[in-house]
């Protein structure tokens, strides 16, 4: 027996007792089908599909092949679905991948997005870098940031020392050869992490 008549077998004994069953899975294939399908639909009609099945191994076996998703990718669409079923707009308000990220914020904070506007343009305006940190902010966990180690005075002033050594021995130097001390004294200046003291800016004369 061909792979594909085993497929049609599975199809006819488990999935054609249910005339919903059928119409669900031809609506999600007009979604796919579409330019930008509706992501919250589709999670919509898997959540409907599978609470039809229950807890039956037939859910899995149609899902595979009727619609094609893998457990991972119906559980996206799903999970997006149940969670803004009272607000299903904010979906393609806020796109996607927002939409799937605001999942992560705390309960009360995501409360927030479905039920007030100026929530929603806050997240709509923020790059998703800054979405990820502030949704990271908002459950404790810091931000992506990377944390730099404590600054090292000594090992700075003896960095410093040796390049005048090397390029201020001449009473000419070269304009690479300033160049390259202030870039690395700025280095230290403007670096918004490292963690200068007031008395380590006294020791490397810049207090």
């Amino acid at each position: 027996m061909s792979k594909t008549k085993k497929i049609n077998k599975i199809n006819e004994e488990d999935f054609s007792n249910n005339p919903r069953i059928k119409q669900i899975a031809d609506e999600i294939q007009q979604q796919k089908s579409m330019p930008a399908n509706s992501t919250y639909e589709i999670g919509r009609l898997l959540n409907e599909a599978k609470e039809i099945f229950g807890k039956h191994g037939k859910w899995a076996k149609w899902r595979k092949a009727e619609v094609n998703y893998s457990e991972r990718q119906a559980q996206y669409y799903m999970k997006i679905a149940k969670a803004f079923s009272t607000n299903p707009k904010l979906v393609s308000d806020l796109g996607v991948t927002k939409a799937n990220m605001v999942l992560a914020l705390p309960d009360n904070e995501f409360e927030k997005i479905l039920t007030m506007e100026t929530e929603v343009k806050k997240i709509c305006s923020m790059s998703k870098r800054n979405l990820a940190d502030h949704i990271k902010k908002l459950n404790g966990q810091g931000t992506t940031e990377t944390t730099s180690k404590p600054f090292n005075t000594i090992k700075f002033k003896n960095d410093v020392d040796k390049l005048f050594s090397k390029h201020f021995s001449s009473d000419k130097p070269s304009e690479h050869d300033i160049n390259d001390c202030i870039e690395h004294f700025k280095k230290y200046v403007e670096s918004p992490n490292s963690q200068k003291t007031d008395e380590d800016n006294k020791n490397l004369g810049v207090a």
